[in-house]
């Protein structure tokens, strides 16, 4: 009888942990040590727990947004199975843009003291990275602390008594962007 060695543990390359992506089809690229019996390796990818697919090679992952755990095992082709430690991540997949409305000031409103709150909301199925308020088209301020669903503010003073072109920006945490309507 001849003794067979286990395969070795994987190491998941991507997606890392802890990512939020808005990739569809998700890539899953896992390595691992070649088989010191020169054994054909099986990677079985598991997802939430259930078994999603076995292949001798990388693959994709196609789901709707949510969030997953990843865990990986490697078996040779020899019986009795024998697998290796589960490796495990966490991810989100999120295709959906955040969602932005504008408060204040309202559309057509002329500015005549030079102080001006913009006021907008924004909602996201997750976390939001970053909005910004733009100004005649160019960028003028960044917020990278956002409370997803309250109303927030960009304030302004010293400004021009004049009309402005106003927006806002917003991207989440799965780099998805998205502009609010233009004001004047």
């Amino acid at each position: 009888t001849v003794a067979n060695t286990p395969a070795g543990q994987a190491t998941i390359v991507f997606p890392t942990n802890d990512l939020k992506t808005n990739l569809q089809p998700l890539p899953l690229n896992v390595t691992f040590a070649a088989d010191a019996d020169n054994d054909v390796i099986n990677i079985s990818y598991y997802i939430n727990g259930i078994l999603n697919q076995t292949q001798l090679i990388n693959t994709t992952f196609n789901a709707s947004d949510g969030v997953y755990i990843l865990n990986v095992s490697l078996h040779d082709n020899v019986t009795p199975i024998a697998y290796s430690a589960n490796v495990t991540v966490n991810f989100t997949i999120d295709t959906a843009v955040p969602v932005i409305t504008l408060i204040s000031p309202g559309n057509s409103t002329f500015n005549t003291n030079g102080n001006v709150s913009f006021s907008y909301n924004v909602t996201d199925a997750f976390s939001i990275a970053n909005c910004s308020l733009i100004i005649n088209e160019n960028i003028n301020l960044t917020n990278a602390s956002i409370t997803n669903g309250t109303r927030l503010y960009f304030n302004l003073s010293g400004l021009s008594a004049s009309q402005l072109n106003w927006s806002i920006n917003c991207t989440d945490m799965a780099s998805n962007v998205n502009g609010s309507q233009e004001r004047t």
